[in-house]
């Protein structure tokens, strides 16, 4: 019966610290979205913002892609191996609007590699660090500023804002 009891609160007590680890902090919202830009990581990047930012982004990032001949030049051969259609880089046509997220979320990671993989490269000097966080009485929204500094020392700062929506901090202005 002691041992019923203890495995009992073990159990109690584990639930209770690892729903704590799982929370997140707009700090590590961040993080992890400079973290997914860093490693050219689209799907990374797309967990800590909001669904009106990831799909702004994500048109953003396929007229890129469809636009820059070297890019599109890169994202062409992949998006042959999955047999998506070449259409879903169309700007003059519905394109990528008119395809399944499945093919919408695969041509955004294609490009988002491609094109981030060569900023990042330019940038691979480049430090950023969280400089402060402050959340509001509510609870409900934050504020994180970090600073980006490149190798020759010159430091810009950014203002990412968040939310808590559905219980998680998600990106909602500020990204750059």
């Amino acid at each position: 019966m002691k041992n019923k009891i203890k495995i009992g609160i073990l159990g109690v007590v584990s639930t209770l610290v690892l729903s704590g680890c799982m929370e997140s902090s707009p700090e590590s919202v961040v993080e992890n979205y400079i973290s997914g830009l860093k490693n050219a990581d689209f799907n990374q990047v797309s967990k800590t913002v909001s669904s009106d930012i990831k799909d702004k982004f994500s048109r953003n990032i396929i007229f890129s892609c469809g636009t820059n001949k070297k890019f599109k030049d890169k994202v062409i051969p992949l998006l042959n191996k999955e047999n998506i259609d070449l259409k879903v880089l169309d700007r003059t046509s519905n394109g990528y609007q008119s395809f399944s997220s499945e093919i919408q979320n695969k041509t955004v990671s294609f490009c988002f590699k491609e094109i981030m993989t060569e900023v990042m490269e330019k940038q691979k000097d480049t430090k950023m660090k969280i400089l402060n966080s402050e959340v509001s009485s509510s609870g409900n929204e934050a504020t994180v500023k970090f600073e980006e500094t490149n190798s020759q020392g010159k430091s810009k700062q950014h203002t990412v804002k968040l939310e808590k929506i559905n219980k998680e901090w998600k990106i909602i202005d500020g990204v750059m």
